[in-house]
């Protein structure tokens, strides 16, 4: 039993994990993650995971397109960087997005300062990203979610639900 709980100790956090897939909500999140780390002199890793193994994304649908959706961003560098990546026809679209939004990562921790570690791993995504997250000891791990609601939450669910409900550190998800 806990007979005095101090609340003057800061939480310390080292290292921080973001999950990019080049959607706007999960640049939300790398902004996020990036301005948490300069205040608590951290490092971040960005990492996306590739699910691709053709052209169709293995949950049954084609990868979005991104330059159809709103970007609430007025950087023009990070636009820069994802118009850049949006006209790459090479690569299955899922990869493309992945690597913009680690590129914007590794932008804007320049930007701030900030170290930041970007990597691209294959596999699941909840999977991945609980490894990724034990294998490098992060104190915390943030993610943006697109918001799913309805049929889709109920059938699909959503991986940053999924990386919340199991990873052994704190979870801080970026709407």
């Amino acid at each position: 039993m806990v007979d005095e709980i101090n609340f003057n100790n800061e939480v310390k956090i080292n290292k921080i994990l973001v999950a990019t897939d080049g959607s706007p909500a999960s640049i939300k999140g790398i902004i996020h993650a990036v301005q948490m780390a300069k205040e608590k002199n951290a490092d971040v890793i960005a990492i996306y995971v590739d699910t691709t193994f053709s052209d169709i994304d293995p949950r049954g649908y084609t990868a979005f397109r991104i330059q159809n959706e709103k970007i609430d961003i007025n950087d023009s560098d990070i636009k820069a960087i994802l118009n850049k990546y949006y006209e790459d026809i090479g690569k299955p679209k899922s990869l493309i997005h992945g690597e913009a939004g680690l590129e914007v990562a590794a932008s804007v921790g320049v930007k701030q300062g900030v170290k930041v570690k970007t990597m691209v791993e294959k596999g699941r995504e909840v999977e991945v990203i609980l490894k990724i997250a034990e294998q490098e000891s992060v104190d915390m791990i943030v993610m943006g979610s697109k918001g799913m609601s309805g049929l889709d939450r109920i059938l699909l669910g959503s991986v940053a639900d999924k990386v919340n409900k199991l990873a052994s550190c704190p979870v801080l998800i970026i709407r």
